[in-house]
């Protein structure tokens, strides 16, 4: 999925969610407390290298500041397609 359909849903320390933001879609928030990426509109508007730029930026966010561990926001983060795209091939 593009980045700029990608909602992120995480609680601090415990777990990520990735799915793709669309009309209708029930995506299950509530179970987390935060939210980033395509909940916001100012997100969703980004295209090219600010929309890839904005997915680095909540990758660190979520590791760094919120601890969540490195695997489980790179597993969750393959969805996005400008993430996939943008690691080494070998990762």
């Amino acid at each position: 999925m593009k980045a700029n359909r990608a909602l992120i849903a995480w609680t601090p320390g415990l777990d990520v969610l990735v799915a793709p933001i669309e009309d209708g879609n029930k995506i299950p928030v509530d179970a987390y407390t935060c939210t980033g990426g395509a909940a916001y509109a100012a997100t969703r508007a980004l295209k090219g290298d600010a929309s890839k730029l904005q997915v680095f930026i909540d990758f660190h966010k979520l590791v760094v500041r919120d601890g969540i561990a490195p695997k489980a926001a790179h597993d969750a983060f393959m969805a996005i397609d400008e993430y996939r795209a943008s690691i080494a091939p070998d990762i």
